[in-house]
């Protein structure tokens, strides 16, 4: 699975704006959640939460990687 983690700041309208690499196509799902601080004392269980869940078997993604890693070898 692609994925993108950023820690963006927020505008004063509430918004954010994000480059989606082209590799991503034009379809995307978006996670937010408030930003941790440095030294968080939960960091680890966070990013093991969110590995466990950003990355699973998914053919078509496969395949996009594959390409990807073909590319850069040739």
């Amino acid at each position: 699975m692609l994925a993108l983690r950023k820690v963006e700041m927020v505008g004063i309208n509430g918004t954010i704006q994000i480059d989606i690499p082209k590799e991503f196509g034009d379809k995307v799902e978006i996670l937010v959640m408030p930003a941790r601080e440095a030294g968080d004392l939960n960091d680890a269980a966070t990013d093991a939460f969110f590995l466990s869940h950003a990355f699973e078997d998914d053919a078509v993604e496969d395949a996009i990687w594959q390409k990807y890693i073909d590319e850069k070898k040739a």
